[in-house]
């Protein structure tokens, strides 16, 4: 099939969570399908990696350079103060270009595709530029339910205009998310628990299935390294909350017992808040953005995903337990995770909590070679490309439906439309 795979930002390379399911889901997919690719990026520089896209999007890419960092871009952040007065969720808005919507305008009706496919909830207001919708297979890859990630946030924020802006966003996206899902002809959610929710707005519910992020597992652990890593897209404001908490709270009490021990945190956005915690302590190390992770995993003795707030699968949890390294996690960054890898994860909730676990992993050699091989063995087990290629068959199945379906309007058409013929030639006979 020839599909136009439409996704927030250019999943390559693969340095988040949200990047690493785009990502893995795109490679499954060009096994398959033939796809063309609309994506967008916040600096020129990332345009170099069009180039490897190309190898897997063969029937074309198109990248929109826009802000897309709201701590980065003053034009951003007024957007978002101004978005208080829109019914449209900020983040939507943010995502719309009317150039990208052009654009698909024309790409469509110029280029014959079978499927539109929206990842994220944010692509999913380019529907309506899409030439010949209603001849086309449209399916959405939910990748968190945005409501209840800002609602959880309204919740555990304590400036009171913050929280007035991430309730009045939760109930955008409740309006939103609403609205959108019976646009769609086949949803694939992240987690179980998300196919639930969506599944009672969608009819038939049917059409509404869980979909694994695909995982390959290589073991790069080796026992020995002091080192506590974090992962995350820091301008998400769950991840920098969590790591700074971390290196505020729970670090120090780590370095007491383990003097030797170093806190990494690797990710794009860092707040002026986690730059100067890092610079009051040596031991902590901010590294920005990296093109690859593996280098960091590798010198890693555990993983940590300190996480209080926001919604979604952490894929920085699956992406850990894949290379093989122990994760420590609060009970609410393991939601939504399969019940086989959140039992590969050792839980804790207090700092002491949270620290005397970290302590135990790094110093314990065969409780920490048990966890990494229980966290390999769930990745096997649960997230396999497998069990995903198995959900991704759906689409061919439901493009056959969608045909059908379609076959049946033209030919109820065709008939009213020769019934009427009739009538009116029997009509005009009787006249005559």
């Amino acid at each position: 099939m020839k599909i136009l795979f439409i996704t927030q930002f250019l999943p390559f390379p693969p340095d988040t969570g949200g990047k690493v399911k785009t990502w893995r889901i795109l490679n499954l997919l060009s096994r398959s399908h033939e796809l063309f690719l609309i994506s967008f990026i916040d600096q020129k520089k990332d345009l170099a990696f069009e180039k490897r896209l190309k190898r897997i999007c063969h029937l074309g890419i198109k990248t929109f350079l826009t802000p897309l960092i709201t701590s980065h871009s003053p034009e951003l952040k007024v957007k978002a103060i101004l978005g208080n007065l829109s019914p449209v969720p900020f983040r939507v808005k943010k995502y719309y270009l009317p150039q990208a919507a052009d654009f698909i305008r024309r790409l469509t009706g110029r280029k014959k595709f079978e499927a539109v496919y929206c990842d994220h909830l944010t692509s999913s207001r380019y529907l309506r530029a899409v030439k010949n919708l209603d001849n086309l297979l449209k399916i959405y890859d939910e990748h968190n339910i945005s409501s209840e990630a800002f609602k959880s946030q309204s919740e555990s924020e304590r400036n009171i205009l913050k929280k007035i802006a991430y309730k009045g966003e939760s109930a955008k996206f409740f309006l939103f998310e609403r609205e959108m899902v019976e646009k769609f002809d086949l949803i694939f959610t992240i987690s179980r628990q998300d196919r639930q929710k969506l599944g009672k707005l969608s009819r038939p519910e049917s059409r509404v299935v869980y979909l694994p992020v695909p995982f390959e597992t290589e073991p790069l652990f080796r026992f020995g390294p002091k080192v506590i890593l974090f992962v995350g897209f820091l301008s998400w404001r769950p991840n920098e909350e969590a790591a700074f908490w971390f290196g505020k709270k729970i670090f120090p009490l780590v370095l007491k017992q383990v003097p030797r021990s170093r806190f990494w945190i690797v990710g794009e956005g860092v707040s002026d808040r986690l730059r100067k915690l890092a610079a009051a302590d040596p031991k902590i190390k901010l590294w920005g953005h990296l093109k690859s992770l593996k280098a960091v995993y590798r010198r890693s003795g555990v993983a940590v995903a300190p996480i209080r707030t926001g919604g979604g699968v952490k894929i920085k949890i699956l992406t850990a337990l894949a290379y093989g390294l122990p994760v420590v996690a609060t009970s609410s960054a393991v939601s939504g995770l399969e019940s086989g890898a959140a039992s590969a994860v050792v839980l804790a909730e207090s700092p002491s909590e949270i620290a005397r676990a970290v302590v135990e992993t790094i110093t314990n050699s065969n409780n920490s070679w048990r966890l990494s091989e229980k966290g390999l063995n769930s990745i096997r087990a649960c997230y396999s490309e497998k069990q995903s290629r198995r959900v991704l068959d759906q689409i061919e199945k439901a493009s056959r439906h969608n045909k059908k379906k379609l076959s049946r309007v033209v030919e109820k058409f065709s008939s009213l439309v020769l019934a009427l013929a009739t009538t009116a030639w029997s009509y005009c006979a009787l006249r005559l």
